[in-house]
């Protein structure tokens, strides 16, 4: 034996793992905050539109829709590895733009500053793994991989 290992097998700490259950657990734990997210704005509609208009967001049930469907549609997507690439990329966009738009903390001060720029840098946590589905696919252990 020449000690190599099949180009799907990855060193993680200290042991082989298979690299397509790693990116299938890394789209369950992705997927999770979204669908759950997706789910909850659907159930609690009206603490939903409540969060849109404190926010200032222009027609804020139309807001509050496409939040959603985007959220359960493409973390689906991710979760189940069809088109995961395409959904990762929207979900990479939205949330992006989410951040920017609700959780930004320029401008803010004290606790305010300190809670906006903890969930801003969640967020580019989260960002930062829809990327690597985009890049690298959803594996083999997807509905479409």
């Amino acid at each position: 034996m020449t000690g190599t290992r099949p180009a799907t097998m990855v060193r993680l700490l200290g042991g082989v793992m298979d690299r397509n259950l790693l990116i299938l657990i890394a789209r369950i734990c992705l997927s999770a905050v979204y669908v759950y997210s997706g789910v909850d704005k659907l159930v609690c509609w009206n603490d939903g539109l409540k969060f849109c208009i404190e926010h200032k967001m222009p027609r804020p049930n139309v807001v509050l829709a496409i939040t959603a469907i985007i959220h359960v549609i493409c973390g689906l997507m991710v979760l189940l590895g069809f088109f995961a690439r395409e959904g990762a990329v929207i979900l990479l966009l939205f949330t992006a733009v989410a951040t920017y738009w609700v959780h930004n903390p320029i401008g803010r001060t004290g606790e305010d500053f300190r809670r906006e720029t903890t969930i801003s840098l969640e967020h580019l946590a989260i960002i930062g793994g829809l990327l690597l589905i985009a890049v690298t696919g959803p594996g083999t252990l997807a509905l479409r991989p």
